[in-house]
């Protein structure tokens, strides 16, 4: 064994890994950066909600469950996320389910999601129409919450905290991000998805006295 280093985590640039070849010289790497993609959704929504910016509001004063949908596709690992405010105005953060569902054909298909009831300061861990646990973080004015898919199992997060993990169901298929809001007001903000593209590499070449190129 020639010991290389494989992977290094530093504070300022995260997590690089490194591909060798039959020499010991590096010839691949990957760093935190090139694995992950940060966008800003484009979603597709029922009547009753606006999207600006990274934005989603309901505006109309029904109560039925509105539903908005991500037109990109989460195809393996990655996450979502948004924050909400605590203090902000009245049903602002009340009745709002937000995760990564397979299908979007209603509220009851979103498959992993976090429930603000507004009934109490915990929000209510989801899974296909079911609260399977509730979160030991209270809400905070401008908490950041989160949903990962990585290698078959699915994360909770309240600014960075993992609050609950479950083994997915379907790992092989796409997903995409998926939300249902019940009051006029309700309102989620700073959406945002990160995809973590396992093909992004810089590469090293060498010529025939080998000095990189």
């Amino acid at each position: 064994s020639l010991n290389q280093l494989v992977w290094q985590s530093t504070p300022d640039g995260g997590e690089t890994r490194f591909a060798y070849d039959k020499l010991g010289r590096i010839i691949a790497s990957q760093n935190a950066k090139q694995k992950a993609v940060l966008f800003t959704p484009s979603l597709t929504l029922e009547s009753g909600l606006s999207y600006n910016g990274n934005a989603l509001t309901k505006n109309t004063e029904d109560t039925k469950w509105k539903d908005a949908h991500s037109s990109e596709l989460l195809p393996y690992n990655g996450s979502v996320q948004f924050a909400i405010r605590y203090e902000g105005i009245p049903n602002e953060n009340k009745d709002i389910i937000f995760g990564l569902s397979y299908t979007n054909s209603s509220v009851a298909n979103i498959g992993y999601g976090f429930y603000l009831t507004g009934n109490n300061n915990y929000p209510m861990i989801r899974q296909n129409n079911n609260n399977v646990a509730t979160s030991p973080i209270a809400l905070v004015d401008g908490a950041i919450f989160k949903i990962e898919r990585v290698d078959g199992v699915i994360k909770w997060y309240i600014n960075n905290v993992v609050v609950y993990q479950i083994s997915e169901q379907s790992p092989t298929l796409p997903m995409l991000i998926d939300i249902a809001m019940y009051r006029i007001n309700t309102k989620v903000n700073k959406i945002q998805v990160i995809r973590y593209d396992e093909n992004k590499f810089s590469y090293t070449n060498y010529d025939k006295l080998g000095r990189i190129k």
